[in-house]
């Protein structure tokens, strides 16, 4: 079985400010011989480790457990089935910027503009197709990333 602190870090994590300085308090009472000091801090010390080792236990009782490495297989299909529908919205993304760059082409054509004069343009046509396809799918909070 997986060490259960690995699936409560942060209980560990909150409590270090907290045992850290109870560690210090420990020393500070131990080099003024405050023993009476010293044992209380101790029993807090105490205290805190059996609290954190409690939750954690009960994290182990919990749902996780009955899974371990058979969730793997179950958490693959949502992963398959983003990268499909990524994969699906790259390529309708593709397929508009092409329709918008074809289609200021085909105005430019109308516009009588030389085909010349349409080649020259051809890197402004496709920047500005690319700024308002990303800006129409990003209206659409279809965004991209990795």
């Amino acid at each position: 079985m997986t060490n259960d602190v690995l699936y409560f870090p942060s209980v560990r994590v909150a409590f270090n400010k907290t045992t850290a300085t109870i560690d210090q308090l420990i020393e500070e009472a131990d080099r003024s011989n405050n023993i009476e000091a010293s044992k209380a801090y101790k029993a807090c010390f105490g205290l805190i480790r059996q609290a954190v080792q409690q939750i954690e236990n009960q994290g182990e009782s919990s749902l996780h457990k009955y899974l371990e490495d058979e969730i793997e297989a179950v958490l693959k299909i949502p992963h398959d089935n983003c990268q499909k529908i990524k994969y699906s919205i790259e390529n309708e993304f593709r397929e508009s910027l092409k329709a918008v760059t074809d289609g200021i082409i085909s105005i430019l054509q109308k516009k009588n503009l030389s085909d010349e004069y349409i080649n020259e343009s051809k890197k402004e046509i496709e920047t500005y197709a690319l700024e308002e396809v990303t800006n129409i799918f990003s209206e659409e909070g279809i965004g991209f990333s990795e």
